[in-house]
């Protein structure tokens, strides 16, 4: 089974304690496995090497930004999930990943 999950992540303390930018992110990705096996995989708490080779507030290029998965939104891929992103698509353009949510998914299901 592939499903498509949302992950919300935070910097850990440790990338906080350096000043690692940016201190939340989110992606958006297909994965193989059922919703309970890619929520557990994506379990809240998770620890993630993001490897962004991003900075620090002194300027100074990390290839390590540690970030923790905050939270997770997962959905089979089948054709009403991918009506659903298309619905995204055109509301809100190349920006729809960050509305790929719990909120938005029940506003298109009605």
């Amino acid at each position: 089974m592939k499903c498509v999950a949302k992950v919300d992540a935070v910097n850990t303390e440790q990338s906080n304690i350096i000043g690692m930018r940016p201190t939340k992110d989110c992606w958006v990705t297909d994965i193989n496995g059922t919703p309970e096996e890619v929520r557990e995989y994506f379990r809240i708490g998770k620890v993630f090497n993001m490897g962004y080779g991003h900075y620090d507030v002194n300027g100074k290029k990390h290839e390590d930004h540690l970030m923790k998965v905050e939270k997770v939104f997962v959905l089979e891929s089948c054709e009403k999930t991918d009506n659903f992103v298309d619905w995204l698509g055109k509301k809100y353009g190349w920006d729809w990943k960050e509305h790929f949510n719990e909120t938005e998914y029940k506003e298109f299901c009605s």
